[in-house]
């Protein structure tokens, strides 16, 4: 047995709401986009500047913007996931093919769908229950990694000090 085989075999919530992506559309989803070291991206240098509204990138813009084009929650966020550098499924340097596995190898934005397990009883909640709680609606969900070893990430609190939430890739808090 491997040191993840564990992981690799327990279970994992399915949505009532979506059907299971095939194996294969999950791998294609992020083979483009270098979930792991060592992978090519299809979009390179991405900059999407929301206070000039302005979308660029050196490589693949055209599937950037085809993707976001997908209906009207496809261009805002759906997920942000702060993951450490030093995880187990990064540490492994292996691509699993299996994306509730390779998204957990570096912090990550979703475009797209918002999860709606994650507010309490939004598994019973109306579409516009979901949009009132803050909820993204969309027919697409696409993550993209941004987590690296120098990752910093400061937090604003409610009194407007700054608390470093990530140092070096990992978690400061």
């Amino acid at each position: 047995m491997n040191d993840y085989e564990d992981i690799i075999h327990m279970e994992h919530h399915t949505s009532a709401r979506h059907p299971r992506m095939s194996l294969y559309a999950r791998a294609a989803q992020f083979a483009s986009f270098a979930a792991l070291s060592g992978h090519d991206n299809a979009i390179n240098d991405t900059a999407i500047k929301h206070q000039q509204d302005v979308l660029e990138a050196e490589k693949g813009e055209d599937i950037l913007r085809a993707a976001i084009a997908e209906d009207e929650g496809a261009s805002y966020f759906g997920e942000v996931a702060l993951v450490p550098y030093d995880s187990p499924i990064r540490q492994s340097g292996l691509l699993f093919y299996n994306t509730l596995f390779d998204e957990n190898a570096a912090c990550h934005l979703a475009f797209g769908e918002a999860y709606p397990e994650c507010v309490e009883g939004g598994e019973a909640m109306s579409k516009e229950e979901l949009k009132a709680a803050g909820l993204n609606d969309s027919i697409t969900h696409v993550d993209f990694m941004i987590g690296t070893s120098d990752l910093s990430i400061i937090g604003t609190t409610k009194d407007g000090r700054e608390v470093p939430v990530f140092v070096n890739g990992n978690f400061a808090l």
